[in-house]
């Protein structure tokens, strides 16, 4: 699963693009205004893939899910 992945996604607000990596456990990336992705994403026990992840959101960023952050 490791390598450079891209999410377009739309919301109330509007549309957005981010893009990340997976390497080995560890997500880092970025979104088009600037916001930082940082986490892990690792398999359960039952073979499902968890995700533990932070976004990190400029003072002047806007979000797609309501405008506001």
């Amino acid at each position: 699963m490791n390598g450079i992945y891209v999410i377009y996604y739309t919301g109330v607000a509007g549309v957005g693009q981010a893009m990340f990596t997976l390497m080995n456990g560890v997500v880092t990336g970025s979104d088009e205004n600037g916001g930082m992705l940082d986490g892990t994403l690792m398999p359960d026990r039952n073979g499902m893939l968890e995700m533990d992840a932070n976004l990190g959101v400029l003072p002047d960023g806007v979000l797609v899910t309501d405008g506001m952050y």
